[in-house]
């Protein structure tokens, strides 16, 4: 929620820009701005309505354990806080992308990201950043001409 607030705020400082331009030019955004407003709206509803369903579930959870002692291991303190662990890791990416570079930092970033999601499959989790960093330096580097951080490596 706090991501599509953010747009949101962007969104309606662009439009509140657009109404200086004539009518015909702020059609386009006009309609895209309302459609997102829309949007949001009813993302932040459907996420209410989810916290409130996932707190009511953790209630419901924490009364049923309390009867049963059940030992806490470090996979089941991952398993629930997966959201922290990718923010964590692409704060990580960005702190790191300048020393290390775009190649090493990305291709160690969707490693994390990927283990943390529950792959555990060797081929998927050594090929797809593999392929994701090929298919980000033919789009950047190679199509777009936009230089990426070269880091430690140098490429």
């Amino acid at each position: 929620m706090v991501l599509s607030t953010v747009v949101m705020a962007w969104s309606t400082i662009y439009y509140i820009e657009c109404l200086g331009y004539s009518l015909k030019s702020r059609r386009l955004v006009q309609m895209v701005y309302f459609m997102m407003l829309g949007l949001y709206v009813i993302n932040g509803i459907t996420d209410y309505i989810e916290t409130k369903k996932e707190w009511a579930k953790k209630t419901d959870s924490k009364d049923s354990a309390k009867s049963e002692k059940t030992s806490s291991s470090i996979l089941v303190m991952l398993k629930e806080n997966k959201a922290v662990l990718l923010f964590a890791t692409l704060i990580l990416y960005v702190l790191a992308l300048d020393f290390l570079g775009f190649i090493l930092t990305t291709f160690i970033c969707s490693f994390i990201i990927l283990f943390i999601m529950g792959e555990c499959r060797i081929p998927i989790l050594v090929g797809m950043p593999i392929a994701l960093v090929v298919i980000l330096i033919l789009i950047f580097k190679m199509g777009l001409n936009v230089p990426l951080p070269a880091g430690i490596l140098g490429v």
